[in-house]
């Protein structure tokens, strides 16, 4: 599914995105579920989630990858 959306997407089409990327149909997700702590979404994974759901949902994610890799570099 390609599909870009005019309005923001609801909580529930959010949790079903990621249910249906992790193919998790068992753990309860909510909006305090952590994709990395709670689902093991990690590494290329989280990348290519945030890449379909920016696909999706019509969203950028650009600064928010901006920000984390000033934060990393940072801490190092």
């Amino acid at each position: 599914m390609n599909r870009e959306m005019s309005v923001e997407p609801t909580l529930q089409q959010v949790i079903d995105f990621v249910r249906e990327f992790s193919g998790d149909v068992k753990s309860v997700i909510t909006e305090e579920t952590r994709l990395e702590a709670d689902l093991g979404i990690t590494g290329d994974d989280g990348i290519e989630l945030l890449e379909q759901a920016e696909k999706r949902f019509g969203v950028s994610f650009f600064g928010l990858q901006r920000f984390s890799e000033r934060l990393i570099a940072t801490c190092m």
